[in-house]
């Protein structure tokens, strides 16, 4: 898993990102 997606994890904007995708 990329550095900037495991950051994405951690904050929760991850969540979003596929709520949105």
């Amino acid at each position: 898993m990329p550095d900037w997606l495991q950051r994405a994890v951690n904050a929760g904007q991850s969540v979003e990102f596929f709520r949105v995708g």
